[in-house]
Formats: C-alpha cells, structure tokens, sequence
C-alpha cells in the first residue's frame, strides 16, 4: 500500500510537471493559465496599457456629446457643445478637474506642431493662417470671421456644414496632434531617464479612445484610417484588434513594440525610427479624406449625388485644411493651391477642382512628406468601396520616387515589430491550437492512467 502511495504521489508530480511544461509551451506562466493576474493597466483597442488609462480615454465622451449636441433642431445645442469643448465634461484629471479638448493645444517645439505653428504665420488672401482650434470655435460660434462666413454664408451658415468643421477637426486635428504630443513626450522622458510609461498610454487611450471595437466604432483619431481603406484600397489587413487599415496595424504593432524597447536602456535610434514611421501615417487619413471629399464635391465628378452637400463641403474643408501644414512643409505654392481650391471664405458657392488637387498629390509630394505611393493608395470602384460611378482611373497609385522626410519616414516602418500582422495572428493561432490539443491529450491520458 505504501508502495502504491508513492507510485500515486510520483505520478502526480510527473503530472504537475506536464502541465507546467504546455504552460511553458504556449508561452503563458501558470498564473495566466488559471486566471490573469490583477493590474493596473487597461486594455484598449488591442493595447495593454501599463496603468490605468480609462480616464484619458474619456476625452473621446466629449466628442460624442458634442456631436450630440450639434444633433439638436435649430442649432439648439451648439452653445453646450461649445462649452463642453472649453470646459470638458466626461474625461477627469488626478485634481478632480475636466480636461478639455481646447487645452490640447499645438506644441510648437514638436516636430507635428512646428508644421501647424508655421503654417498659422502663412497669409492667405490678405487672413492669417490655420489654427484648428480657432476653426472649432469659428464653426460652433456660427458669426463671420477669418475663418468663414458661418453666420451669413450660403453654405457655411448650415449646421450640417458646421457640424462636420467642428466634429472632424476635433477629431482628426486637436486630438490627433495632442495624441502624438503625448507619443512624443513618451520618448523625450525615456531619453532623460525617467518613466514615460503614462505618457505612452495617454498616446493610445487619446488616439482610440472609449467604446472602439477597432472596426470604426468610437469617436477618436483612430476611426479615419478605417474608414477610409476601403475608398483606397488599404485595408486588407487582420490587425488583431478588430481593425483592417495598414495604418492601424502599424501604429498598434509600433506602440507595442515602443512599449517593450522603452522597458531597456539604450534603445533611442530604434524608438526614433518607430515614431518617424508613426508620424508618416498620421498623415494618410487626412490626405485621403482630402482627396475623397474634393472628389465628392466637384461638380464635374463621376461619384454620385449633390456637390454642393454642406455636410460632404464641411468634410472637405475638415480634412483639406489638416493637410495644409504638411503640404506647406513640401511645397508652400501647392499648399496655397489646396486652401484656394477647399477654403469657403473667400468664396462661399465654390466647388473644388479635384483635377487641380489631384495634382498637388503627386509621388513628388508624397514622397517629400516622408509617405509612400502604397500608403496612400488608389480609388477603387465599387458599390462596397466607395462607388458605383467611381472609376479607378480619377485616381491611380502613383510610382514613388525618393521619399525623404526629416521627420517623418514610411521607410522606417521595417522590421520584425512591422510585419504582416495577419502573419503573425495566424501563426499564434495556430500555436494556441496546438498547445492546447497537447494539453488535452496530456490531461485525458494522465486521468485514464491515474485512475486504472
């Protein structure tokens, strides 16, 4: 009897140590197996962040009820959604006190934020430059100004015009700048030594946001490249999180990988690579939007339906003048070309060229603002893309030439952390599977063993 005891005994123990070992296989501790530990973090959109950053993602709440708001009849909820962008409403700070979309102002020692500082100094017909706040205010605010005749303009006057001014440039300008300050003072603290996980999870809890399911559900800067993948082509990709667009895919696997380089010491060039990589593709939703919306509004167009929409001529300007800054940067000739040809102000019944803004996009520029041909894709007709009267011809991938930018660089998006991340899904899937086909034989055949 005693021998069969230790035979049992011996044999359980041989038993916990198989189990360790598909543990070990599948690259999980025990904890994990049974049950994830507690922590801080919080995962949002397909990132685990190393604390807890629900509250900053809050910031996006705002948005929503600002939308809300400008929803009302009459134009009834403009004056909340105007307080509600200078006073905050949902996202708390550490005091008690709201953030507020209108304090993420532009950092101008910032390499994104130099671009929109030097471009607010530019003169157009005879009015200062470009600030996207002040063009939030100007389109809740609803009166004539530098930035459009909202009060008396034939089109810019209607809230479905003024709603996508504000909501849009919010969205894809205010907050999508902030985010990256966030990013960039990420690196500036790794590089002092000091921790900089928060400020790498304020990043991503900025640029997703709340309630994001990573198919375009939310009400952050992460929505326009997924929206805007099909109309282009590009958004063939099994991200992981939900997410399609080649931009999404990049910006989550870099953060990622930003994340474990900044666990390290010594690891500066890499972590600058990854974020030049990351600034380029903050500028693809915006081109491209640019690009689609000018394409809607000329009245020479095959894409179905009215030009002269308020709604699709508010999109225009939205995402025309996000762009502004990083054409100036390459050519200012061109820039001034794109605001004469998207900007209201000095002509309210205008309808854009979309032949003379196509031009503007040329690999020359492209490349000169550190983006690929590929990055930006083509149109690509269709009822499920972007039209039926769509023609791929309006507007083809282009053929790059030398891309070059000081700042930010497609070309650094290389590397084990940038590859397909379907690739890399399928194989972990297929790891799993086998992993716990192992661990059920195991089991199955140690209980029948145990009890004969």
């Amino acid at each position: 009897r005693t021998r069969s005891t230790h035979t049992l005994s011996t044999m359980r123990k041989a038993f916990v140590r198989g189990a360790l070992l598909v543990a070990a296989l599948s690259g999980v501790s025990c904890e994990e197996a049974d049950a994830a530990p507690a922590t801080t973090g919080t995962d949002i959109t397909g990132f685990k962040t190393t604390n807890d950053a629900t509250e900053y993602a809050k910031i996006t709440d705002d948005i929503k009820d600002i939308e809300t708001e400008m929803k009302k009849d009459n134009m009834a909820g403009y004056p909340e959604a105007m307080k509600i962008f200078r006073e905050g409403k949902n996202s708390k700070k550490s005091d008690g006190s709201f953030r507020t979309l209108e304090g993420m102002g532009v950092r101008k020692d910032e390499p994104f934020g130099k671009l929109y500082d030097d471009y607010s100094k530019v003169i157009a017909d005879g009015r200062v430059g470009y600030i996207p706040h002040d063009s939030v205010l100007a389109a809740l605010n609803g009166t004539d100004g530098v930035y459009g005749k909202y009060g008396s303009g034939s089109i810019s006057n209607k809230p479905d015009f003024r709603s996508q001014v504000a909501k849009k440039t919010i969205k894809f300008q205010v907050l999508q700048l902030y985010a990256l300050h966030e990013l960039e003072s990420a690196f500036g603290k790794y590089k002092r030594g000091e921790s900089a996980t928060l400020a790498l999870d304020e990043w991503w809890a900025f640029y997703a946001g709340t309630g994001e399911d990573g198919k375009a559900s939310g009400y952050g800067p992460y929505i326009l490249p997924e929206k805007r993948r099909k109309f282009f082509g590009t958004g063939d990709r099994t991200v992981g999180n939900g997410g399609e667009s080649r931009v999404t895919e990049l910006l989550l696997a870099g953060t990622k990988e930003i994340q474990t380089l900044m666990s390290a010491t010594g690891n500066d060039s890499k972590i600058d690579d990854i974020i030049k990589c990351m600034r380029a593709q903050l500028k693809v939703g915006l081109i491209q939007g640019c690009i689609q919306y000018v394409y809607k509004t000329d009245r020479d167009s095959k894409y179905p339906g009215d030009p002269t929409n308020a709604a699709a001529q508010g999109e225009t300007w939205a995402f025309c003048s996000g762009v502004l800054p990083f054409l100036h940067e390459v050519s200012a000739a061109d820039a001034a070309t794109l605001r004469a040809e998207t900007d209201l102000v000095p002509d309210n019944a205008k309808n854009p060229s979309f032949v003379k803004v196509k031009a503007l996009f040329s690999a020359k520029n492209l490349n000169a603002m550190g983006l690929s041909c590929e990055d930006i894709g083509g149109f690509v007709p269709g009822k499920d893309t972007s039209s039926e009267g769509t023609l791929a011809d309006d507007f083809k991938t282009c053929t790059d030439g030398t891309i070059s930018n000081t700042n930010a660089d497609t070309t650094k998006c290389t590397g084990t952390w940038a590859k397909d991340s379907a690739a890399k899904n399928s194989a972990a899937h297929r790891h799993t599977a086998s992993v716990l086909s192992m661990a059920a034989s195991f089991f199955l055949s140690a209980s029948l063993f145990m009890r004969n």
